[in-house]
Order: C-alpha cells, then structure tokens, then sequence
C-alpha cells in the first residue's frame, strides 16, 4: 500500500471513530450538540463538525468532552 495513502486512510478513519464515539456517547447522555457544547464552552458548531467527521479534535477538546460526560479518555500506541 501507498505510504501517502494508509496515512491519509488512517486520518480519516480515526476521524470517523471519534466522530461516531462522541455522537454515541452524546446520545446516551441524552444531551443535544447545543447541550453539550454549552457545558463544554464551545459553540454548538464545533460539536456538529466534529460528529459529522469534519473536523478531528484536539487531545484537549477530547478531554474536555470526555469530563463533562463523566468519561476518561485512553489513549494506546500499539
């Protein structure tokens, strides 16, 4: 496989798996993006790109969400 190409590929699937983990999670919580975005201090907009894939949040912004939903964030190199 191309190198360009699995490191393109890997960005864009870690970018989906956040994005379909935090509307999960969101779901779950029973917040709406609005909600959820008030308690973290971003606008809702923030929420919407990053469930929608466009946008790959930093470790801070995850960590972020992740204490507001009651969650810890893992992170494993393997």
């Amino acid at each position: 496989m191309d190198p360009e190409f699995r490191k393109w590929f890997t960005s864009e699937s870690k970018r989906i798996d956040i994005a379909v983990e935090l509307s999960n999670l969101r779901k779950e919580s029973g917040l709406t993006q609005r909600e959820l975005a008030e308690k973290v201090g971003k606008a809702q907009s923030t929420i919407v790109r990053i469930e929608t894939g466009q946008m790959l949040p930093s470790v801070t912004l995850i960590n972020d969400i992740a204490f507001v939903l009651g969650k810890q964030v893992e992170i494993k190199f393997f």
